[in-house]
């Protein structure tokens, strides 16, 4: 009964390892490639509410040829304070995460405005598990600038590694790993449509920790059991063999132990009288057998002889 709850136990823990799901309800990080007139609004997930633990978004906005991107923003990171570093930080590139860094923090500046030297702009928002505010907000729009550059420093990506929606280059083994590598959810991203852990909490980390571990105590403890049954297994074959060899050794003993009985009870009687007849006796005991030679029989016929004279 104990081997059977222990198995109950273990597939349950199987289960609830394998069958993740990874909907968080919001989606961020994009690549976006707006005309010349085009603005837009760039904003933390679920803002104006609070972001949600974990979060790890990246945005890349390419102009056109001749423009630049200009961004202002309208809200900042409420609650967040920077006097002690950031937990949870807005980043901002001309580029590309290796172009140089145009802003670092978690204070940004109501209506402050940054336009990049080149037509990509790179964004990344990062939050811990520790504490969530309400998020940042920003407007981006477009600006004419013939003096832009006009090199791409997105990073080419190898044929083995995958290419995010945002235009991101993870490896390919990233794909599916339950951590958002890529920076994005909501399509082409690294994992969606993936069953697993959608992000690394440290509840989930405990979660992952005790099923893992339960699962490896699972597979040792069968593997155990296992053991224990072909040794088992191998001892009754072994004892078998040996009570069928003892069988067949007194067998043998009891038939030798018989013929040599037997041999010992055999009686043979020397000869008698005129010396040429032999009498041997039935060892059993119930009578004799009488063998007579051809001297007995010429002795008989001299004594019939003298009987006539």
């Amino acid at each position: 009964m104990e081997a059977e709850t222990l198995a109950g136990f273990c597939f349950l823990v199987f289960f609830a390892c394998s069958s993740r799901a990874t909907n968080l309800g919001y989606t961020c990080g994009s690549h976006i490639t707006p005309t010349a007139d085009e603005t837009g609004v760039i904003s933390s997930p679920n803002y104006p509410a609070n972001y949600p633990d974990y979060a790890h978004c990246i945005w890349l906005i390419v102009a056109p040829k001749r423009y630049a991107v200009k961004i202002t923003f309208v809200d900042g990171m409420h609650g967040e304070s920077s006097s002690g570093g950031c937990s949870d930080y807005l980043e901002i590139r001309n580029g590309s995460r290796s172009s140089s860094l145009v802003f670092s923090g978690c204070d940004p500046t109501i209506g402050q405005e940054i336009t990049t030297s080149g037509r990509w702009l790179w964004i990344k928002f990062f939050s811990d598990e520790a504490t969530s505010f309400a998020g940042f907000s920003l407007n981006w729009e477009l600006v004419s600038d013939v003096s832009v550059s006009n090199k791409s420093p997105v990073e080419a990506c190898q044929a083995v590694n995958f290419r995010c929606a945002n235009q991101e280059c993870v490896y390919g083994s990233y794909k599916c790993d339950g951590w958002n590598d890529c920076g994005c959810l909501g399509g082409g991203c690294d994992e969606d449509n993936c069953s697993g852990i959608p992000r690394r909490s440290a509840t989930s980390r405990l979660a992952l920790g005790i099923g893992v571990g339960s699962f490896v105590f699972c597979i040792i403890f069968f593997g155990i059991g296992i053991l224990e049954i072909v040794l088992k297994k191998r001892s009754e074959i072994k004892e078998k063999k040996y009570q069928e060899e003892s069988k067949r050794r007194a067998k043998q003993q009891r038939a030798a132990a018989k013929a040599k009985e037997a041999e010992s009870r055999t009686l043979t009687v020397p000869e008698s009288g005129n010396g040429d007849l032999n009498n041997s006796f039935n060892s059993s005991g119930t009578g004799a057998t009488v063998k007579t030679t051809a001297t007995a029989l010429n002795v008989d016929s001299k004594k019939s002889e003298a009987k006539k004279n």
